[in-house]
């Protein structure tokens, strides 16, 4: 089996193997796609993306008249080899349950991945499903600015977060770039008492960091950016949030009633540092 790249090139060889969605993002540079080729013909293909140290494995597909002759487990000992030596410090995978217990969780455990953990549970929907959620009796706030209106990021120097909201960053990043003006934080005079993180992942919104220093804020720290959100945004958008623990998803569940949750389970891929 032969292992290459997918670039612009020969993308329409592998596409049948990956998402339409997925397809569309690869011209994303955080995005890293292989391909299987056997006899000359496309049989397979992966596709992982990069996140901060972190390359996720968001699919794989092949051929089904080629399934059960080692052509997934070639791609995923492929995959390691291209990005070992790098900057990515593991490779994570999640499941939905029923795939979990299938042949393909196999695949990864004998490259030597392990469970992560704690189970992850993705909820997503689109913008449109979510605007219902101001009529839920929540007040706004004129404390809630966005971060256009903060004038110095030093006020998000803070590590303290709700465990297990989020998969992302236990210590916020100071790029105000890599968030969307939408996002927001809850002001008390200069003290920063609650934060809420938007940004773009490919097609995309994802809820990247929500903090709150009493419970009962949280739906006003997120709702002001979901309106702001929906008036720069298409309706369509998709919106999704990960959630890590029992307590993460019933807040989950309070936020975004009409989302689609899919339960999974996370396992992930540790590089050994070098001696």
């Amino acid at each position: 089996m032969k292992v290459v790249l997918v670039t612009t090139e020969n993308l329409s060889c592998f596409s049948p193997f990956l998402p339409a969605k997925i397809v569309k993002q690869l011209a994303f540079p955080q995005w890293l796609a292989l391909g299987a080729i056997e006899d000359g013909v496309a049989v397979g293909a992966i596709a992982a993306r990069y996140r901060e140290g972190v390359l996720s494995v968001e699919w794989i597909g092949v051929s089904p008249s080629w399934q059960g002759r080692h052509i997934a487990s070639g791609l995923v000992g492929r995959l390691q080899r291209a990005v070992q030596g790098g900057n990515t410090e593991r490779i994570t995978v999640c499941f939905e349950h029923q795939p979990y217990r299938g042949p393909l969780c196999s695949v990864f455990l004998n490259h030597g991945f392990d469970f992560a953990e704690a189970p992850a549970v993705l909820y997503e929907t689109s913008l449109n499903e979510i605007a219902l959620l101001s009529g839920n009796g929540v007040p706004a706030s004129n404390s809630v600015k966005t971060l256009e209106d903060i004038p110095s990021y030093r006020l998000l120097a803070f590590s303290s977060r709700l465990d297990g909201f989020s998969v992302h960053p236990t210590v916020l990043p100071m790029q105000k770039a890599d968030y969307l003006p939408c996002s927001c934080a809850f002001a008390v005079g200069e003290r920063i008492d609650g934060i809420c993180l938007l940004r773009e992942d490919g097609d995309a919104v994802e809820l990247s960091y929500l903090y709150a220093s009493q419970p009962q804020m949280l739906p006003v720290m997120l709702i002001p950016s979901l309106q702001k959100l929906r008036s720069t945004h298409d309706g369509q958008t998709a919106f999704r949030v990960w959630a890590g623990t029992d307590a993460a998803c019933r807040l989950a569940d309070r936020l975004l009633p009409r989302a689609d949750k899919k339960p999974v389970i996370a396992m992930e891929y540790v590089f050994e540092e070098e001696i």
